[in-house]
C-alpha cells in the first residue's frame, strides 16, 4: 500500500493507517481510506448501525465501505465526509481534499 503526493511515493503499513495524520492532497488506496474511514466513525463513538442510519443506509454497506470494497466506494466517501474534515477526489487518484460544507 501507498500514499502518493505529488510525484513523492512512500509505503505505509496498514497498522500506520490508523494513527496517521492526513492532509490535503494525500492519496490513499480504497482500503487505507476505509480504515480511515473506521477510525474516525470509531472516534466518534459511533456503530456501523449508527452510521448507516445517519447516511440513510444498511449496515453491510457501511462495513463493504471501511473493507475498501470498489463497489462501495461511493458510501465509503460519505463516511470520510460525515466523519472528517475532508472530502475525496475519485479522479485519477482517491485523494483527501478540506471539507467546505457545514454537516
Amino acid at each position: 500500500m501507498a500514499i502518493f503526493q505529488a510525484d513523492q511515493y512512500f509505503s505505509i503499513r496498514v497498522s500506520d493507517v490508523v494513527s496517521q495524520n492526513y492532509s490535503t492532497g494525500d492519496c490513499l488506496s480504497l482500503k487505507e481510506l476505509g480504515q480511515f474511514a473506521k477510525q474516525a466513525r470509531e472516534q466518534e463513538e459511533e456503530s456501523q448501525e449508527q452510521a448507516a442510519a445517519e447516511l440513510n443506509l444498511e449496515q453491510p454497506n457501511v462495513s463493504r465501505a471501511e473493507n475498501g470494497h470498489s463497489e462501495a466506494k461511493e458510501t465509503l466517501f460519505r463516511l470520510i465526509t460525515r466523519y472528517t474534515d475532508f472530502e475525496v477526489d475519485d479522479a485519477p487518484h482517491y485523494c483527501l481534499n478540506k471539507n467546505n460544507s457545514d454537516q
